[in-house]
């Protein structure tokens, strides 16, 4: 199974992307980190991230201060349009866990790094 880790920039090679990127490792054997995996070009924008992501069988996103920029937005819509499914990475009290996603919403197309979009989250 093939998990493709979609992250805010934001948290690039910080702290916060290690402890996800652990877990997912530990949960799952083959995670794709596309901050250490695919080097940014603007002119190919999202589409070697969107190659990626049609190529998964699994997407595990994570939120940067309760939204997520643009990038992951792309990702996780591009997905679900594709049918493959999404989970949003979250941790309470210091334990990880996972909450299927079944929309996005756009919020602030003027903020793509931060408040960009919402992730709607299948009632439990």
């Amino acid at each position: 199974m093939k998990v493709y880790y979609a992250h805010s920039i934001k948290i690039y090679d910080t702290e916060v992307e290690e402890e996800e990127y652990s877990f997912l490792r530990e949960k799952y054997e083959n995670v794709f980190n596309p901050n250490t995996e695919i080097e940014y070009k603007k002119e190919e924008g999202m589409r070697p991230y969107l190659d990626v992501v049609i190529t998964s069988d699994l997407i595990i996103c994570s939120e940067f201060e309760g939204y997520i920029g643009k990038g992951v937005f792309r990702e996780v819509e591009f997905a679900l349009r594709n049918n493959i499914p999404v989970y949003c990475l979250r941790q309470d009290d210091g334990d990880f866990y996972l909450l299927e996603v079944i929309s996005v919403k756009l919020i602030n197309e003027n903020d793509p790094y931060v408040r960009y979009g919402h992730l709607k989250i299948k009632e439990l």
